[in-house]
């Protein structure tokens, strides 16, 4: 009978370290999508936009895209949307052709985590 009880147990505990290691995926992609979805509103205005960004607004959303970066830095989606944010920078006058030049990099680690992902492409 005390075998029977320590092996539920065990499974019991098995199953609620699993189910901590899979909320700390879980908490990871949420926190980093919290960061991620604003840039992208901000990128979609830019591009609707006649004006170039202001300065401090680029900036933020350069901060967004790092923050999304610091809990997820290999997502595609958020490497992707660096390299845009950093062409926006660019255009605005706010990074020079030499830090730009690194998106070339963040575009092809993109393609290389998903080789069959159009959009990877259309951005590059």
């Amino acid at each position: 009978m005390t075998q029977r009880l320590l092996l539920k147990r065990s499974g019991a505990m098995l199953l609620f370290v699993l189910t901590l290691a899979l909320l700390q995926q879980v908490v990871s992609a949420g926190i980093a999508s919290l960061y991620y979805f604003p840039a992208v509103f901000r990128l979609e205005q830019w591009e609707k936009s006649v004006d170039k960004p202001q300065v401090d607004d680029l900036q933020r959303t350069s901060e967004l895209v790092q923050g999304a970066l610091s809990w997820q830095p290999t997502n595609p989606h958020y490497l992707l949307m660096k390299a845009k944010v950093d062409e926006w920078r660019w255009y605005a006058g706010v990074l020079d052709s030499r830090e730009v030049a690194a998106n070339e990099a963040l575009y092809q680690q993109a393609i290389a985590m998903r080789p069959n992902w159009p959009v990877a492409y259309a951005d590059y």
